[in-house]
């Protein structure tokens, strides 16, 4: 989707940094509305516009204009008008054309072009949407002939088409699950490019033809047909052999496959064909059956197929029915069909030869890349492509290209292919139940476990097959090639008795019993031994051993990240990987990440201004909800966030929050997400009278103000099926209170157990298939554990630890290995930067970079995006202050939900000369000095606290440079990880 409008500014509007890629010698006032409608078009076309409109009594606001001219609009008045002014006739189309060529050539004739980052555009633009080689090769060359040529005003002719192509194919069609969005589309097909690019060849026997084929493409082979026929009658002694061959091919196939459609018109032109083709068609009179008939044309229609590929043996669609004619009669003519419609990318030839490789039946001169290539070219076409054919490909490739295997199957599943989809199901429900088979190798990498809990169970669950050696201090029958003994540190003097070992086979220890206390004690003592293991290490060994350990602990975070600060920060220059599992706080981030907050916002155009979540239930993830969102999901001032907690603990969760967070509370002007409490008995509260505006109490208005607004939930009421059953009527209660039935908002679901998560999501309505539309599906968002501790997420590709450790070493400019020792020695900078990288989804999304689906979040994929990133780059210099003022207050945030306040200069002054408080910030006290609104950073408080830290410190981070810095720094962050899988 694209707009005139966004072409226009790309064209001719000039940055802060940048000159416009089309300048005049006077400034160049931006254009708008109807004023860049009668800079685009002529003054003839505008009258006409005028007159047309005034005809027929009918009036064109400016507001039209503006809606002509943008993405999302309803309106498509003004492009109705200007197709009726191009197609009145032959003699219509050429004028609008020509006028609009020679009023852009005309006005551009004295301005600079910049080269060659304007021809380097055009190109970038053709490729992508306005006549792509794919599409329309005529076209496509033809805009290259023009720029290439050097002619100035042969560039000028190019841009006109670009924007004659974009007035005469862009319409607004509404679209979208329930019909809710409008978008400009792209509508202008091969022939229409043709019309604007290369209009010598749009003779009528040529337009004649594409008619006929234009028919047999829709599915009116009567007409396909009928159409041909009179072509090759008027034409077929003095046309090219391609078009000849075009035509026979449109005949042929409709023989061959369509015979009972055409029935009644193939006597028509019989004879005439006859002698023009020198092929017998078919007869019917009283005495032919109709099994005798649609034999005598399908053998017919072989022979005008044949004859088409003698004329031009390109023609894909002929040489693969031939194909199929063959295959089971002789094989090696069939495949010289076959190879011939492949080289051509005809999609059904490209996937037969796919599953013909697939199931060991290789076709001669045609290599696995070579299928490989072209399903890859069908995928990235797939704007022109049906999502059967999209999906299909992806599909295939997966078969063939098994590194790449999860990530296509996966997106071929979630567009709705019936085979990827089984495959993703069978996988994922016997992950519950099948277990990889381990080794006993010296030099294989190792994992631990100290139990074979739940969460235990599913990380061992999903390690690589046949590929790891596994200790355990359990014995169980249902793993099998289990090394038993009784404590981590047995695995130490097991991997490392050797003095010559080099200390690189990765190991994971896993802490992850039901007893949180044991996990963080066995933990601990694991580190003295790592620490005692490590200390006489020559360096090279020592960050060997660093670099192959991660130790995962379950356990409370609050409590978990004192110890192990407490036990790393002694070591000095030793350190190691310690993760932390806190159950309720994983699933509130990984919530946050793959269904972020935003949702209700990226439909277009927008329903929603502001983001209202409702979380049911006094759990404790949904407690880890409302707190971790204050730190990372502020998304400014004009799009305000609230999130109500409602639940029978709401009051106790409200004064914890106090408790723990007394900055939020206390008058600073600080501007945070709005966070509320409701205390509610969910099991007995009459939740669907209050949705449907019954209210007999204040209590009652209360909920109902809260729930009418909603537009985000979550259900979280510590059981899978309570919340389960609670979650699937409540999507019953909201479509119900909309009289349109269209009240279909996000609903998460926390699910503790792996198969209830699985089987939450698929939940359908009794008597309907699994489907994505929310008739056919409760479309609820299952959210746990089930999916967070498994080997890919935790050890193979944590992204989101990835870009929180980047985002730590761009900040403290030390070596990595410095900066990675203190990442991992206090927990405070991982934790900064955790919530920092979860912010990131949130930043990329106010400088208008986001996924059109919601299901296109899921597994952190925001943070390996390289469309996402380009899209929030380019806009990143062009929002750099707001996008700054936004990450201060999200920082601010996160101080204030992690207890702290902000000082002042005399406090400053107070705590500078005491040993707790360090350069800025009392680590004690919890005071800093940058706790405040953006605005009040150049106050004078700050000029003079800055010129204090100065002197006394050195210290000269100005917190507004900083936060700029850290904006810019967004590449970087989400830079991909070197692959260290090696060890």
């Amino acid at each position: 989707s694209f707009s005139i409008n966004e072409i226009y500014i790309t064209l001719f509007t000039e940055s802060k940094s940048e000159p416009a890629l089309v300048s005049f010698s006077t400034p160049h006032p931006k254009k708008s509305k109807k004023s860049l409608v009668t800079f685009l078009f002529p003054n003839q076309i505008i009258d006409e516009l005028d007159a047309k409109v005034n005809n027929e009594k009918k009036y064109i606001t400016d507001k039209d204009y503006q809606e002509f001219l943008l993405k999302s609009t309803k309106s498509n008045k003004i492009s109705k008008e200007l197709f009726n002014i191009f197609a009145i006739n032959r003699e219509s189309e050429s004028r609008f054309i020509n006028t609009i060529q020679m009023h852009f050539i005309d006005m551009l004739k004295n301005a600079n072009f910049k080269q060659p980052e304007l021809n380097d555009l055009l190109r970038e633009l053709i490729n992508d949407v306005i006549a792509p080689a794919v599409v329309c090769n005529e076209a496509y060359m033809a805009f290259n002939s023009l720029i290439e040529s050097g002619n100035h005003d042969d560039v000028s002719k190019a841009i006109a088409n670009i924007f004659i192509c974009a007035m005469l194919g862009l319409y607004s069609i509404k679209f979208g699950d329930r019909n809710e969005k409008y978008h400009r589309v792209y509508l202008l097909n091969d022939i229409g490019m043709k019309y604007v690019w290369t209009p010598h060849l749009m003779q009528d026997n040529y337009v004649k033809l594409q008619d006929a084929l234009y028919s047999y493409t829709n599915g009116a082979y009567e007409s396909a047909y009928t159409e041909a026929a009179a072509w090759l009658a008027a034409n077929g002694s003095n046309s090219s052999k391609k078009d000849q061959a075009t035509a026979i091919r449109l005949l042929g196939a409709c023989l061959v496959r369509h015979s009972e459609k055409c029935e009644n018109i193939i006597q028509a032109d019989r004879e005439m064909l006859n002698k023009l083709l020198t092929v017998e068609l078919p007869d019917k009179n009283e005495n032919t059956t109709a099994k005798a008939f649609n034999e005598e044309c399908h053998t017919s229609g072989i022979n005008l197929l044949k004859k088409a590929v003698e004329l031009d043996v390109y023609q894909s669609e002929a040489q693969f029915l031939l194909y199929e004619e063959y295959k089971e009669k002789i094989s090696k003519k069939a495949y010289t069909h076959l190879r011939h419609a492949f080289q051509c990318t005809y999609v059904k030839a490209v996937f037969e030869v796919a599953e013909l490789y697939i199931n060991q039946q290789q076709i001669k001169e045609i290599t696995k890349n070579d299928i490989i290539k072209k399903l890859s070219g069908i995928i990235s076409s797939g704007q022109y492509r049906s999502d059967f054919e999209v999906s299909e490909a992806l599909y295939l490739r997966s078969k063939l290209n098994p590194s790449n295997d999860e990530n296509d199957i996966s997106k071929a599943a979630s567009m709705g292919h019936e085979k990827a989809r089984q495959e993703m199901s069978r996988e994922k429900r016997n992950r519950f139940h099948v277990m990889p088979k381990f080794i006993y190798k010296k030099n294989s990498p190792c994992c631990f476990t100290n139990s074979l809990s739940k969460h235990a169970r599913n990380f061992i669950a999903t390690l690589p097959n046949e590929k790891w050696n596994l200790y355990a201090t359990v014995k169980t029958d249902s793993l099998s090639n289990v090394q038993y003994i009784s404590e981590a540190k047995q695995l130490i003097n097991i991997k490392f008795l050797n003095p010559e070992i080099a200390y690189d086979s990765r190991i994971i220890f896993l802490f992850m019993s039901s007893d949180e206390n044991r996990n963080l004690n066995e933990c601990l003592e694991l580190l003295d031994e790592l620490f005692n293991s490590a200390l006489d290490l020559p360096e090279e060994q020592k960050n060997n051993l660093i670099d192959s350990i991660d130790i995962f602990v379950s356990s409370r975070f609050e409590v978990a990240s004192a110890l192990i600060d407490a036990s790393i920060s002694d070591m000095g220059n030793i350190y190691f990987k310690v993760h932390i599992l806190d159950e309720a706080r994983d699933s509130a981030h990984k919530l946050l990440c793959d269904a972020p907050l935003f949702l209700p916002l990226i439909t277009e155009p927008r329903h929603e201004k502001d983001i209202n979540a409702v979380l049911f239930g006094s759990s404790e993830t949904n407690y880890h909800i409302l707190k971790e969102s204050i730190a990372c999901a502020y998304l400014g001032k004009d799009t305000k966030v609230n999130i109500t907690l409602i639940g029978s603990e709401a009051e106790h969760l409200e004064k914890r929050l106090r408790q723990e967070c007394p900055g939020l509370y206390n008058e600073c002007n600080i501007e945070t997400i709005g966070h509320y409490f409701i205390k509610c008995n969910i099991d007995e509260e009459d939740f669907p009278s209050i949705i449907y505006g019954k209210k007999e109490s204040y209590a009652d208005e209360k909920l109902f103000q809260t729930l009418s607004k909603a537009n985000y939930f979550v259900v979280d009421l510590d059981d899978d099926t309570k919340s389960i059953r609670f979650a699937m009527e409540l999507r019953t209660w909201l479509l119900r209170s909309d009289m349109t039935f269209e009240r279909a908002p996000f609903i998460g679901v926390k699910c503790k157990e792996p198969r209830n998560s699985y089987l939450a999501a698929h939940l359908t309505l009794s008597g309907q298939r699994a489907g994505n539309t929310y008739y056919s599906s409760y479309d609820l968002f299952a959210f746990g554990p089930g999916d967070l501790y498994t080997y890919h997420r935790l050890a193979e590709e944590p992204l989101l630890e990835h870009v929180a450790l980047q985002m730590h070493k761009c900040y403290s400019q030390s070596d990595d290995r410095k900066a990675e020792n203190d990442y991992y020695s206090f927990s405070y900078y991982y934790d900064s930067c955790l919530l920092a990288a979860i912010g990131l989804c949130y930043r990329m999304f106010a400088a208008g970079a986001h996924f059109a689906r919601k299901e296109e979040y899921i597994d952190f994929h925001a943070y390996n995006s390289a469309e996402l990133l380009v899209e929030s780059n380019d806009a990143i210099h062009n929002k750099l202050n707001q996008l700054a003022e936004l990450e201060h207050h999200r920082w601010v945030g996160f101080e204030l939900t992690r207890g702290w306040e902000p000082a002042d200069f005399e406090q400053v002054i107070a705590y500078k000369e005491q040993s707790t408080g360090s350069a800025h910030v009392h680590k004690l006290a919890k005071l800093h000095p940058f706790i405040r609104p953006y605005a009040d950073l150049e106050s004078e408080d700050i000029k003079k606290i800055m010129k204090l830290l100065k002197t006394k410190y050195d210290y000269s981070k100005h917190p507004k440079n900083t936060t700029k810095q850290n904006i810019l720094d967004t590449e970087k962050f989400l830079e991909s990880p070197a692959n260290d899988n090696s060890r």
